[in-house]
């Protein structure tokens, strides 16, 4: 299918650029604002990298034979669910044990609030909203904007791969088990997972204050040079 190889190869440029892009802002902007938080971001990022040369290489297209489903009819059409169930026990395995609140790391935290916020992890919480901080003449400084600004960038990060990666892959699975024809329909499911890498970064690019004003000021600076 023409249309499918073109969103495929579009998608692999647009996710090389994009992705690239951002790995340049973690290397030179993220220090300051994110710590060591910034190689995880940094590795997602070479990720969707990887992803992108892998699904241009594969380029997959689905070919829908119903006359297969009678294979997984009945008692069979558990099949389908024993991957989701092994990911799943898999990262309960990883969260339980691997993220579990030791005595380590309780004093880890102790020693790390105490150095740079003077607090006491016996008596304040480890996660709090913040709603406003003290300036230096004592007064309140808001900052409900940047907290709105959070609330819509998790919102953001929480659609996009619900509506371009899990919504297509469930509704593949399911209308057929509901006797709804797909046929060709079935390669929007490739084609949305094309285009999701290079959509991801920019949520990073936009959402993050430091990032957008590198970003813009690059593309003014061009601007005044021509």
């Amino acid at each position: 299918m023409l249309w499918l190889h073109i969103i495929q190869y579009s998608g692999f440029v647009l996710a090389q650029v994009s992705n690239a892009t951002l790995v340049w802002l973690i290397l030179t902007k993220a220090e300051k604002l994110f710590g060591t938080y910034r190689h995880v971001m940094c590795t997602f990022a070479v990720y969707s990298l990887v992803y992108a040369w892998v699904e241009v290489l594969t380029q997959p297209e689905i070919i829908f034979r119903p006359e297969l489903l009678v294979k997984i009819e009945g008692f069979k059409l558990i099949y389908i669910f024993i991957p989701c169930l092994i990911c799943f026990v898999l990262w309960f395995e990883f969260v339980y044990y691997g993220m579990a609140n030791t005595v380590e790391k309780q004093i880890y935290m102790r020693e790390e609030l105490e150095n740079y916020y003077e607090e006491d992890s016996t008596r304040v919480a480890f996660i709090a909203p913040m709603y406003w901080s003290i300036r230096s003449d004592g007064e309140k400084e808001w900052i409900i904007g940047d907290v709105i600004g959070s609330i819509g960038c998790v919102c953001i990060i929480t659609l996009l791969p619900f509506l371009m990666m899990y919504s297509p892959v469930g509704l593949l699975i399911t209308l057929p088990v509901f006797e709804v024809y797909v046929a060709s329909l079935a390669n929007i499911v490739p084609a949305t997972l094309a285009i999701y890498p290079s959509l991801e970064p920019l949520i990073a690019m936009v959402c993050i204050k430091e990032f957008r004003r590198t970003i813009t000021c690059k593309f003014k600076m061009r601007r005044t040079e021509m």
